[in-house]
């Protein structure tokens, strides 16, 4: 089935604050902190403990994610579907990640998707 899982940079005693700005908690299976295996989502070999941990099958996997150097690091690993999100702080104008599809708000989308 189905599962939906954060994977954040962020430290992990920030990620309590991370849910409560996206507000998936409900939504979400999994959260992982790239610090737990020491690398960061722009690292091939983060998506190699991630791929072993979580077991998931490349060719079926939606990535979303808000920055073009992360989106390049799982296209080059081989994730089949990316999306960009082109404005992750609503304070600030969107920007276009050049290369990916663009959604404003990955919200929106979770009824497709969970």
């Amino acid at each position: 089935g189905k599962r939906v899982v954060l994977v954040t940079n962020a430290h992990p005693d920030d990620l309590d604050l991370k849910l409560e700005k996206t507000r998936l908690d409900n939504h979400i299976d999994e959260l992982i902190s790239s610090h737990t295996f020491g690398a960061v989502k722009e690292d091939q070999s983060l998506w190699i403990e991630l791929q072993n941990h979580l077991g998931f099958q490349n060719k079926s996997t939606l990535f979303i994610d808000d920055t073009r150097q992360v989106l390049l690091a799982a296209k080059k690993f081989g994730i089949k579907y990316l999306l960009a999100v082109n404005n992750p702080n609503s304070q600030i104008p969107k920007k276009k990640i050049e290369g990916f599809d663009n959604v404003s708000d990955f919200r929106t989308l979770l009824k497709h998707i969970i």
